[in-house]
């Protein structure tokens, strides 16, 4: 009779105590919320930009926002940049290096993130020569990419745009391709790098060129005002010289009458004198002439009458041409 086996007593299994913190898990976004993110950050750059080549004096509603809509288009693209620039996708250097930008940082995006972007990129697109090549030629291609892109050191949203952006215009890609328009992406980012410093900054520049706008109006309208009340005195003299001018005119015009009037009447008075002069030189002539006469009558010399009136005649032309004479001086 074969013997029972004593079996060895069960240790008393130790309770798996689990931790109560857990990660928590990426809240869930539509896929257009990134081109909403994109689109707030192309726009806060271009006024960020428009902000500070803006000339002071010049009016500002060709910036494109004022104060409050800056701050608002601020606030919804930094909500967005905290879930699609999370800290979980990059890891922290022991030394800083050159970003894509241009910019240096000591954070660079983890191994595990690009290839997780990679891997998505050609699971859609394939990569040109990809059907004929073999399986270990294919993981070359895809290190090199993944590696390529680490060097560049993009942001977590240039990377994503740069996918998102081949998938809609590219058939097949190589690593040229991918890495072109990363770098086109990188010029297009600069706004991962405005913070809400800068954008203080920006309010208060764009206080000032409201200030300054409305100084430079104020100025205008008080050089308008002025500019209005010199037309005006400038009129109104205008006006003054010409009443003053008209009135002298009329003066003179009347002096230059009242002239001719004095010079037609001392015309007048001069042949109405002459004439009566004349008159009586003629009354002398005929009483010489008839005391004359009577003179040669007595003495026995006789003229005759036709020999008088040539006299006569004669005596009458000097006294015309006299007359003649005289108007002539006074023209």
């Amino acid at each position: 009779m074969s013997k029972k086996k004593k079996s060895v007593p069960l240790e008393a299994k130790q309770a798996i105590i689990k931790s109560p913190l857990t990660v928590p898990a990426v809240p869930a976004r539509e896929f257009f919320e990134f081109d909403a993110y994109a689109e707030n950050g192309q726009t806060l750059t271009e006024w960020i930009e428009s902000i500070n080549r803006h000339d002071a004096g010049e009016p500002t509603w060709g910036i494109g926002c004022d104060a409050d809509e800056l701050q608002e288009i601020y606030d919804e693209f930094d909500r967005a940049r905290k879930h699609f620039e999370r800290d979980d996708q990059y890891r922290t250097r022991d030394e800083a290096r050159k970003t894509l930008t241009g910019r240096w940082s000591d954070r660079e995006l983890k191994r595990q993130a690009v290839a997780e972007r990679v891997g998505l990129l050609l699971t859609l697109i394939p990569i040109v020569g990809a059907a004929a090549a073999s399986t270990q030629k294919k993981k070359i291609v895809i290190g090199m990419m993944i590696e390529h892109i680490i060097a560049a050191n993009p942001r977590a949203s240039m990377l994503e745009a740069t996918c998102r952006k081949l998938v809609e215009t590219k058939r097949f890609i190589t690593i040229a391709e991918v890495m072109e328009e990363l770098r086109a992406q990188a010029e297009q980012w600069r706004c991962l790098f405005v913070w809400q410093d800068e954008i203080d900054r920006c309010k208060t520049r764009l206080t000032e060129l409201n200030a300054a706008y409305e100084a430079k109006q104020a100025q205008e309208a008080e050089e308008k005002r002025l500019a209005e009340e010199r037309e005006k005195e400038r009129r109104e003299r205008w006006q003054r010289e010409r009443q003053e001018r008209l009135a002298r005119e009329q003066r003179e015009q009347e002096e230059r009458r009242q002239r001719r009037e004095q010079q037609e009447r001392e015309r007048k008075e001069r042949r109405l004198a002459q004439l009566e002069k004349d008159f009586a030189d003629y009354l002398r002539a005929r009483l010489l002439w008839r005391w004359f006469q009577l003179l040669l009558w007595s003495r026995g010399i006789f003229v005759s009458t036709e020999a008088l009136l040539r006299l006569q005649q004669q005596k009458e032309t000097i006294v015309k041409l006299r007359h003649i004479d005289a108007d002539d001086d006074t023209g």
